[in-house]
């Protein structure tokens, strides 16, 4: 039998979040790292905020495409880390 991963149709909303929720830990933890150059505490969590919400995004975008996010949650963060730290915004929030 061949595993297959849940297609974005296939997922609840339930469901979906509590796939993010698993490796938000992670996410988080490399966003707090990225942004230890930060002094002022208001700055640094916002910037770990704006991290969290950009992977979301993209996590939903990628779960929607078939993939195993799991596989690059390191991945993931660094891109969205950089993407804040760049000023870039997801489309959602445009």
């Amino acid at each position: 039998m061949i595993a297959t991963t849940p297609t974005y149709e296939t997922l609840s909303e339930s469901a979906l979040h509590a796939g993010f929720l698993s490796i938000l830990p992670r996410i988080e933890q490399h966003a707090r790292i990225y942004f230890r150059y930060l002094r002022c505490p208001d700055l640094k969590e916002d910037a770990v905020v704006e991290t969290i919400a950009l992977a979301w995004s993209w996590y939903r975008r990628l779960v929607r495409r078939g993939k195993d996010v799991a596989r690059f949650v390191s991945t993931l963060a660094s891109y969205a880390a950089r993407a804040v730290k760049n000023h870039r915004l997801s489309k959602d929030r445009k």
